[in-house]
């Protein structure tokens, strides 16, 4: 079996554990992409913000090229680890390339970056999130553009190679939608950081479906066969139609975790519409029925920075490219925050909960096990933010905690008497139990809080729901959502579209069960006014 080495077409795979017999590959996940999240607009006034001053994470398969005229030394190798792939340097590019050619600009192009390969990953980001607002050298993202081979795997020679469980036509890929310790572990890594936000690549498995007659081998380094649908294992998008085809790290409950869309752009303007489900980004959901991917970012022939020279550039499509134009995005949002409120710094969880409250819905009504909770756009963040600086009592971002002692918390707003009410909450949870069972339905979610909007009319409105969840058939998947009581994510969220009155309205925060100790949580409120409530 091969040990390391070039992916067909770009990108770069390694060995880097078994799970019993089975080898382990971690395997990369390969200017239109700011229009798409907003990011170009936050560079100019009255925002002004480029990421200067701040330093994200980029994890990848090697360091980049740090030498490229795009990041004119803003870029570190921390780890030793030479350029070695063009998808490293492209992924940073995406993230922080200055612009000298304008249509590989970065999302931030000011910011700096810290590039790191992805041995001892869980090491060097234990060691480098804050834990702390402020700390002093420490990350408040990092972007992963890399997950494990699972099921179907493109290989060229032989054209597929499988990696899941059994080898005849009830052969099935028992780690897509499984809570393994892989996400277990990076739930603990992010509940012991509570200011650093992990941005996830979802995969790209959608793609990887063997034809009739393809050479393919049924196990890693086998002997190829003619690949039958009839004797052999189907195809990751045959198998549960697309659904259910994020693994690993992608699937940690406390994880950003994106997908990927073409151009959200027309006319050389952001247009959300315009933008198109790729063929390849992996679909929820998670086994326990959770959504995912959480929202999605353009990741669609990304032009920017390549490992072959200082000037030179490459295009690429991929959840790859999708993430680190999520993570940069935020990255701008970081900067905002930390100019609007003076040197201070929001936790993970209200980065979060900002960047789902205002992601463009697409697809179905509310969230969905495609598009998540829809399209990054950092510029409505960026608003929101400037809102409630301006007026307090807008209550748009609120940081606060349930204890045993207190179990319920009421946050007043006054509706502005036009707008629809959201509101949105969210909470990095202590990590779940770990299966390595294929399908276990059991409920990862530790901490369940409850949040309701309760009217003047005295009307309760609840939140989101996935029909999948107790329903568990695959037809469920495509089901809108519904509203009802939300026992399986760690993200509610609440839409009002025509509030039936004027006056005060309350985001409920209750606890449903037990706690052992404080759970922080987040929420941003929209369609409120500012006039302080009572």
């Amino acid at each position: 079996m091969p040990v390391k080495g070039e992916k067909p077409g770009g990108g770069a795979f390694e060995l880097i554990d078994f799970d019993g017999e089975r080898p382990l590959y971690r395997a990369t996940c390969n200017a239109n992409a700011a229009i798409s999240s907003g990011a170009n607009l936050l560079w100019a006034a009255p925002y002004g913000v480029t990421g200067d001053g701040g330093t994200v994470g980029v994890w990848d398969a090697s360091s980049a090229r740090t030498t490229h005229q795009e990041f004119a030394g803003r870029v570190t190798t921390k780890d030793g680890s030479g350029a070695t792939y063009d998808h490293s340097s492209h992924v940073v590019g995406t993230v922080c390339a200055a612009g000298v050619n304008a249509a590989a600009k970065g999302m931030a192009p000011a910011v700096r970056v810290d590039s790191y390969d992805w041995n001892n990953d869980s090491g060097e980001m234990t060691a480098r999130g804050a834990a702390l607002p402020g700390e002093a050298g420490m990350l408040n993202i990092s972007s992963h553009s890399y997950g494990i081979n699972v099921g179907w795997v493109y290989t060229q020679t032989p054209v597929y190679t499988w990696y899941g469980a059994g080898t005849t036509a009830a052969g099935y890929e028992d780690h897509f939608g499984q809570y393994n310790t892989y996400a277990r572990d990076i739930d603990v890594l992010a509940y012991s950081l509570p200011y650093y936000l992990i941005f996830w690549a979802a995969g790209n498995d959608r793609s990887d479906n063997p034809a009739t007659g393809n050479a393919v081998a049924l196990s890693p380094g086998g002997a190829s066969v003619s690949y039958d649908p009839a004797l052999h294992p189907p195809g990751d998008r045959t198998y549960k139609g697309g659904y259910d085809t994020v693994s690993y790290d992608g699937l940690g409950k406390n994880v950003l975790t994106v997908g990927a869309l073409t151009d959200a752009v027309s006319g050389g303007l952001r247009s959300p519409g315009s933008a198109l489900m790729t063929s390849f980004s992996s679909w929820g959901p998670t086994d326990d029925g959770r959504i995912k991917p959480d929202v999605v970012a353009n990741g669609y022939y990304l032009r920017s920075t390549s490992y072959a020279g200082d000037t030179a550039y490459s295009t690429m499509s991929g959840t790859s490219m999708a993430t680190p134009s999520a993570a940069g995005s935020a990255q701008l949002l970081v900067h905002v925050f930390h100019t609007l409120f003076t040197n201070q710094v929001m936790r993970a969880s209200t980065l979060k909960a900002l960047m789902i409250h205002t992601a463009d819905d697409l697809g179905r009504t509310g969230p969905d096990y495609e598009y998540g909770w829809g399209l990054i756009n950092v510029q409505a963040a960026a608003d929101l933010l400037a809102a409630y600086r301006a007026n307090a009592g807008t209550r748009h971002v609120v940081e606060d905690r349930v204890t045993a002692t207190r179990m319920q918390v009421d946050v007043a707003f006054t509706w502005d008497g036009t707008s629809p009410i959201k509101a949105t909450l969210c909470w990095t949870d202590p990590a779940g139990t770990a299966t390595s069972e294929h399908d276990n339905r059991m409920r990862r979610l530790v901490n369940n809080l409850d949040l309701r909007v309760i009217g003047p009319d005295a009307v309760v409105h609840q939140p989101w729901v996935m029909p999948f969840v107790g329903d568990w058939s695959l037809e469920s998947c495509a089901y809108a959502a519904t509203v009802g009581s939300n026992t399986t994510d760690n993200v509610e969220q609440v839409q009002i579209p025509l509030p039936p009155a004027p006056g005060v309205y309350y985001a409920l925060i209750t606890v449903n069960g037990t706690l052992s100790r404080a759970q922080t949580y987040s929420l941003c409120v929209s369609g409120s006014d500012p006039i302080q409530p009572p």
